[in-house]
């Protein structure tokens, strides 16, 4: 039996227990941004196989349900989709980076904003960023090596743990 989008889509709706409408939702954004429209009926269309999605709404459900789109068309390749690429300027240099779904999400809310809220969330960021907690290298050792000049014990362990466990030591 051929794999079809219909299936394709009644296969993610089962997965992540969605209906149509949150596919809707899912979507609008994306919609908005590229001035594509899919409404109620076409998607109903298009799960139920009366239709086939064209491309540019492939590629607008695969952004938003974050699956390839031949994989969204039926053909045998990995359900993920490529990772975006994007050039970020940091410290002086070019890194490339991969965008995860919550930087996808941040994005689709930066965009909703206007200057002085653009600024702001920046703002905010950089403040998010200044916190430990918050921070790409919160609580990770920089080394972890075991001493070989004494005999460790699990008493020794368990005490070491203990300490490391304590927040009211490491509270931010």
């Amino acid at each position: 039996m051929k794999v079809t989008t219909s299936s394709r889509l009644i296969q993610i709706m089962n997965e992540r227990n969605l209906k149509q409408v949150d596919i809707i939702n899912m979507c609008e954004p994306f919609c908005n941004k590229y001035g594509v429209k899919l409404s109620k009926n076409y998607l109903s269309q298009y799960v139920s196989g009366k239709v086939e999605p064209s491309q540019r709404t492939l590629s607008i459900l695969g952004m938003a349900l974050n699956v390839s789109e031949a994989w969204l068309m039926g053909y045998n390749v990995p359900k993920e989709r490529e990772s975006i690429v994007v050039k970020a300027f940091s410290g002086g240099l070019n890194v490339d980076t991969s965008v995860d779904n919550r930087e996808i999400v941040l994005m689709q809310y930066y965009d909703k904003l206007n200057s002085l809220g653009k600024d702001k969330l920046i703002e905010r960021a950089e403040e998010l960023s200044m916190i430990s907690k918050y921070s790409e290298n919160y609580l990770q050792p920089i080394a972890a090596h075991e001493r070989t000049d004494t005999k460790h014990t699990e008493e020794g362990r368990k005490h070491d743990d203990d300490l490391m466990n304590d927040e009211s030591i490491w509270g931010d």
